[in-house]
């Protein structure tokens, strides 16, 4: 299976569209083995969680504003043509069009409205005729013209943004593998003690505004995946886990079955049916490492944090806890727990890029080996 396949399989589960178990299982461990497809698949679960666009403050009044005037020249050019209609009927000479200035006593010459004229472009004979002759006559050019209205103030509008809508450097944004993220990658530290493993003094809203649907299973992090068709497929069961799931309720202790792939997944009994959910991993010299939490992520929308073992840092480069270790697969930097080596697990600064499989996380992250069997 090559990547173009296995990424349109993954992209149809993801999606919800029912996939034979074969393929999916198929794609899914192409994925687990391809940098590549681990990155496609990790942007992919994480566009979910991107906040949706909203117009900046005041947008919609600065297009009306600016459209205002194209508005009532549009409506005195109707009124002309109306009028002129009128007067062609009765035989009478047709008004002439008036503009605002030689209202007011400018002698600036005015453009003519568009003659709607069926006689002004006569349609050509001979082949093709038939598709050339639906642009003449009256009807069809009024539709070009107000298309070519409505281009004009689409045009107005985008000026206006442009010129109006100075963009903060707060909500300038960078573009990741081809995902806007408003994440920076500069952190700040106030040298202060910080909580859960988030950096002190770190700049708020850099970080989504929360974190994806996890669930977490003996202290590993897992995202959802497609729903399971055939609930014989999700046997047998493996233990239990502790989640509210979307709801405000108290978390409930749910069934986990033993998943029908073999990419590490687990299978859940949610509100909505069995569900898949895949590892979040990350690959370090083809070695696949999956995320932790410290604290219980029992809820949809929680942060996975630090292990407890694991005093915050208090500065960029990771110390007291962590010291550099290089990159993994995605080029992100990693920090090995200070005198032990990365192939016992490593830690990713926060705040990555969202498209990232940390998902922009305001937290530091442990990343461990990945169990063969969840």
């Amino acid at each position: 299976m090559n990547c173009i396949e296995a990424q349109a399989l993954v992209s149809a589960a993801h999606d919800g569209e029912l996939i034979g178990e074969a393929e999916l299982a198929a794609a899914q461990k192409h994925c687990a083995e391809c940098e590549d497809c681990t990155a496609f698949v990790a942007g992919m679960r994480y566009l979910d969680v991107l906040p949706a666009p909203s117009a900046p403050t005041g947008m919609a009044e600065r297009v009306m504003d600016a459209v205002a005037p194209l508005a009532a020249e549009r409506t005195e050019e109707r009124l002309i043509q109306a009028e002129r209609a009128e007067a062609e009927s009765v035989g009478t000479e047709a008004p002439q069009p008036e503009s605002a200035a030689e209202v007011a006593g400018d002698a600036a010459p005015t453009a003519m409205p568009f003659e709607y004229s069926a006689v002004s472009m006569p349609a050509p004979s001979g082949p093709g005729a038939g598709g050339f002759s639906w642009f003449v006559g009256p009807i069809r050019w009024a539709t070009l013209g107000a298309a070519t209205a409505l281009a004009a103030t689409a045009l107005v509008a985008f000026v206006v943004i442009g010129l109006n809508g100075n963009t903060p450097a707060s909500r300038r944004s960078t573009a990741t593998s081809g995902v806007e993220s408003t994440v920076s990658p500069d952190f700040t530290y106030s040298g202060g003690a910080a909580q859960d493993g988030q950096i002190a003094g770190a700049a708020p809203n850099k970080a989504p505004a929360q974190a994806p649907d996890y669930v977490m299973y003996k202290d590993f992090v897992y995202a959802p995946g497609a729903l399971i068709a055939d609930a014989s497929s999700a046997t047998p069961t493996i233990g239990t886990l502790s989640t509210a799931f979307a709801s405000g309720g108290a978390p409930q202790q749910v069934t986990v079955y033993r998943s029908p792939l073999s990419d590490g997944s687990i299978v859940v009994q949610g509100p909505d049916g069995l569900r898949l959910y895949a590892p979040v991993i990350r690959m370090l010299t083809s070695v696949r490492y999956q995320l932790t939490s410290g604290k219980a992520v029992d809820h949809f929308g929680v942060w996975p944090v630090l292990p407890d073992r694991f005093p915050a840092p208090t500065n960029s480069a990771g110390t007291p806890s962590f010291v550099t270790a290089g990159t993994d697969a995605l080029s992100v930097p990693i920090y090995s727990a200070t005198g032990r080596p990365v192939t016992e697990g490593f830690a990713v600064a926060p705040v990555t890029a969202t498209t990232d499989p940390a998902g922009g996380n305001p937290n530091w992250t442990w990343w461990a080996p990945a169990p063969a069997n969840p």
